[in-house]
């Protein structure tokens, strides 16, 4: 298949397929599920979400990806995109320093080999202010560029996720985002990311957070989200660095932050073949 497009649709469901060399857009619709759908050896993103934000507020998603299988994402012939990529179908929310709330269910997906031109081949990519998201359960591996990027939305919780050998590419970070093109200015731990394990890449420094600790990608991420209870491994866990390019230690006293954390070495988490 060339494309598949699911546009203007409500309550439209994809699920048992296998789906070789095409990525899945879908644009506007609501109550869109993906469910136990294999998408692989696409030239761009595996699934991509132009949603709306909801009317009224309920605990149900309006969109939901669900134990699925992302790989082979990007083949190195595109940048900037996620195995699974949520954006808001009119950015004006984006662009006035509002939260773009989708309200999306990323749960239970396997995602690897994910492959960009010059940057960006994300996991996870929750874009330009994209909120309300969770994302959890998720195995996310050997990925070009982070395991997640969340681009300085708020109300999104990262939770009981696995993310290793991230940025393979880049030797950058597992988290990722509200980087220097990120607009306005927004609330501070608003977003959280919980019980999650963390496999550090051989011979990135950065714990979490995108860029060197010279950037202001950095700060503005440790701002917007909030780290708790979470496993960070890595072959040398002493020289990790964290926001904003500091020791474990000094980044628990800033403001109590990653409480209930681990920091560990790669043996000890018991991950033979990440």
């Amino acid at each position: 298949a060339d494309n598949i497009r699911l546009s203007g649709l409500n309550g439209a469901i994809l699920e048992d397929s296998v789906i070789h060399g095409s990525a899945v857009s879908i644009d506007q619709g609501r109550n869109i599920t993906i469910s136990h759908v294999e998408v692989h050896d696409t030239d761009n993103s595996g699934i991509r979400i132009f949603g709306q934000p909801p009317i009224s507020f309920s605990d149900e998603p309006w969109y939901v990806v669900r134990d699925s299988h992302f790989h082979q994402i990007g083949k190195g012939k595109a940048s900037d995109f996620g195995a699974v990529y949520l954006a808001a179908a009119d950015l004006s929310c984006y662009r006035d320093n509002q939260t773009c709330g989708m309200r999306a269910l990323i749960i239970g997906n396997v995602i690897h080999q994910t492959r960009h031109l010059e940057y960006g081949a994300n996991g996870v990519y929750l874009d330009a202010g994209v909120s309300d998201v969770t994302v959890e359960q998720n195995l996310v591996v050997n990925t070009g560029a982070s395991a997640i990027y969340s681009h300085c939305g708020l109300f999104n919780t990262i939770r009981s996720n696995v993310f290793a050998q991230n940025n393979v590419q880049d030797d950058r970070a597992a988290f990722q985002g509200c980087d220097e093109s990120g607009v306005g200015v927004w609330q501070s731990g608003q977003a959280s990311a919980t019980n999650n394990i963390i496999l550090v890449t051989p011979g990135s420094g950065a714990a979490i957070a995108g860029g060197t600790p010279a950037t202001t990608a950095w700060t503005k991420y440790a701002n917007t989200t909030r780290f708790r209870s979470n496993i960070y491994a890595s072959i040398h866990p002493e020289e990790l660095k964290f926001p904003p390019g500091v020791s474990f230690v000094e980044w628990q006293r800033q403001d109590d932050e990653d409480q209930g954390t681990v920091l560990t070495n790669v043996a000890d988490v018991g991950i033979v073949d990440a």
